[in-house]
């Protein structure tokens, strides 16, 4: 999959950031993540979001996350 190809969420209730029929960039996939955890140190719903776009911790680094927030979400095995 290609980084700008975007991804329409269907009747999906997870991750329940979307609305029915919304398009998500990865860009703006990176933003919700790092505002999801800003509120919660490992929201379910960035959790879902770095799995469905299989984000890798540079990625996050770049997008602003700290250190520390890479460290929290490497504890529970998500990147490997």
């Amino acid at each position: 999959m290609r980084k700008n190809q975007k991804i329409r969420l269907k009747n999906n209730p997870v991750p329940c950031l979307f609305q029915a029929g919304d398009c998500l960039s990865r860009e703006n996939a990176l933003r919700r993540i790092r505002e999801a955890l800003s509120e919660a140190t490992l929201s379910p719903d960035a959790l879902r979001l770095i799995q469905l776009f299989n984000i890798e911790p540079e990625e996050l680094t770049e997008a602003g996350l700290s250190y520390e927030s890479i460290k929290v979400l490497e504890s529970v095995a998500l990147f490997i």
